[in-house]
């Protein structure tokens, strides 16, 4: 990604200049020890309000150049850059949307794509899938086009099959390592001052609220956290065992048990 946070900010001072002051002093702070977060918007409808964001940020060579990864319905995906937190990616989005001049969140021409830091295991990622969908503050239903991306198929050399799902692993690209870390020594924290992963990382399709995004940053560092054992580790592990507790009681145990590994390619998925 050729453009910066602060080109970004630049453009969306003149229609948001609190805000955007705002988040000039605190996209960088992480709270609470939550993991950052990082943000695709897929423009699935009329994206001129898109490109004219694109345009002003130095054009597609800058903005859109390694699209790797996208929606396969979407005609623009914009990756933005990472903050340190849940509030700061929504007030970010809050942003874009007075530069569109309509709305982003609960609006079917958009997917946003939530990313965080740590590649997570099968168990962790079913769970962070269920989770999400169970949490939404609204009613969804999937067809699997809403779910189909550019990793849906053997389209990189055969290597990069995904099939269909909300959860996806290996969206290339390299993560901005430039946040605070909290991990643990001796169950103390320890607060890195860069995250301990270099491309790792988890994304969640389908995302269209704020809760949507609080909810994930909130369980993607609970389950990052128990699997990696940093400071929340214990938390995390409560919540794994109450979700599990919770699948047990309505005879759903059998959802983490099945295989998240592609038979063709010996991916995750």
């Amino acid at each position: 990604m050729a453009y910066t946070m602060e080109n970004l900010l630049s453009v969306l001072h003149p229609h948001c200049p609190v805000k955007v002051d705002a988040l000039r002093k605190k996209r960088r702070r992480i709270e609470h020890g939550l993991t950052t977060v990082g943000l695709k918007v897929h423009c699935l409808g009329d994206n001129r309000q898109l490109l004219t964001l694109i345009e002003a940020l130095g054009g597609r060579s800058e903005v859109i150049a390694n699209r790797v990864y996208a929606h396969a319905r979407a005609s623009v995906t914009v990756i933005l850059p990472p903050v340190g937190s849940a509030r700061s990616a929504i007030m970010l989005l809050e942003c874009i949307e007075k530069y569109f001049g309509h709305p982003i969140f609960h609006n079917p021409r958009y997917q946003i794509q939530v990313c965080s830091p740590c590649r997570l295991d099968g168990r962790h990622s079913a769970i962070l899938a269920i989770a999400f969908y169970l949490g939404s503050d609204v009613l969804r239903r999937y067809s699997l086009d809403d779910l189909t991306t550019t990793f849906s198929q053997d389209t990189l050399c055969g290597h990069k099959h995904r099939g269909r799902r909300i959860i996806l692993y290996d969206g290339e690209g390299a993560l901005e390592r430039d946040f605070d870390w909290w991990g643990l020594e001796s169950d103390h924290i320890l607060i890195l001052p860069q995250l301990p992963f270099v491309m790792e990382r988890t994304d969640v399709l389908t995302c269209q609220s704020q809760t949507d995004i609080e909810n994930v940053n909130l369980m993607a560092t609970l389950l990052s956290h128990h699997q990696t054992l940093a400071y929340w580790k214990h938390l995390g592990g409560r919540f794994v065992a109450d979700f599990e507790a919770l699948l047990r009681r309505h005879l759903l145990q059998g959802i983490l048990e099945v295989s998240w590994i592609h038979p063709a390619t010996g991916g995750d998925g």
